[in-house]
């Protein structure tokens, strides 16, 4: 699996861009009552927790796990990784190419 690192330039918070990224990045991974697209393997130590919600989703979480996820986040995550693709093959801080790039996202664009 691979992952991507985001600059988030926002306090931490229930209504902050951060929570809406963790609430929504949870959700869409998530197999609570669900049909798992990527089940845990056999040997995750988490089917033996006693938390249904992690057992159950797949994940080390018992937030978020039940919730849907908002879809414009896929759009953000792509702006995102596009833009921190264009500052490394310019060499460049990202914060030197596009200021206030992140600010434009907002959650439930």
């Amino acid at each position: 699996m691979s992952f991507l690192w985001l600059p988030v330039d926002d306090e931490p918070g229930p209504n902050s861009q951060r929570g809406y990224i963790e609430r929504n990045v949870i959700a869409l991974l998530s197999n609570y009552e669900r049909e798992p697209l990527d089940p845990p393997s056999e040997n995750w130590l988490g089917r033996h927790s006693d938390r249904e919600r992690v057992r159950e989703s797949g994940l080390w979480n018992q937030n978020h796990v039940d919730e849907a996820c908002d879809l414009s986040l896929l759009c953000m995550l792509s702006l995102e990784k596009a833009h921190a693709y264009f500052c490394w093959n310019q060499q460049r801080p990202i914060a030197e190419t596009a200021p206030g790039f992140c600010n434009r996202i907002k959650p439930g664009f």
